[in-house]
């Protein structure tokens, strides 16, 4: 899908919530948080074809990746404590984005997640349970988020067999 143009990729984009994207494509908050989840390499592709051509296109930022530029946020993912990587920059981040694998590996799903300032942090712990618990065989998971392996520690994580 990577080497498709942009005219094949885009029909193959299903979006979880059209009133949901109709608000981001209004929206200007400048990053959108993510994690290395299903397609994560053409998130940024999908988003920028799907925002009005006036829009700026947003920063994605991946809370599973670190950098200069982080800075550490503490908190409990699926009863187990673990620690992400917010952006450090003054502007909120008020959206959350994954694109995955839909069965037969032949479309991608679009899953935005708005998330409340009020509420900022409850929002998100919840959306990363929502999105990894949904998508756990499509979970990269290029570091290790608890002390102990997630499959031992949280039995909502372990496969069947």
């Amino acid at each position: 899908m990577e080497t498709w143009t942009d005219e094949r990729f885009l029909p193959t984009i299903v979006v979880r919530d059209e009133r949901v994207l109709w608000d981001f494509q209004r929206d200007a908050s400048p990053i959108v948080l993510t994690i290395d989840l299903g397609a994560s390499s053409l998130l940024h592709r999908a988003l920028h074809l799907l925002l009005p051509s006036t829009s700026s296109i947003r920063t994605l930022w991946s809370l599973d990746r670190w950098s200069a530029e982080a800075r550490s946020y503490r908190c409990t993912l699926f009863r187990a404590e673990t620690t992400i990587a917010l952006p450090a920059p003054p502007e909120f981040p008020a959206w959350f984005a994954i694109l995955v694998f839909r069965p037969g590996w032949r479309s991608l799903l679009l899953d935005l997640s708005r998330l409340s300032v009020a509420t900022f942090h409850r929002d998100l712990v919840r959306t990363l349970e929502r999105v990894i618990r949904d998508y756990t065989d499509q979970w990269w998971c290029w570091r290790p988020w608890w002390p102990v392996p997630a499959e031992e520690a949280l039995p909502e994580l372990q496969g069947e067999g």
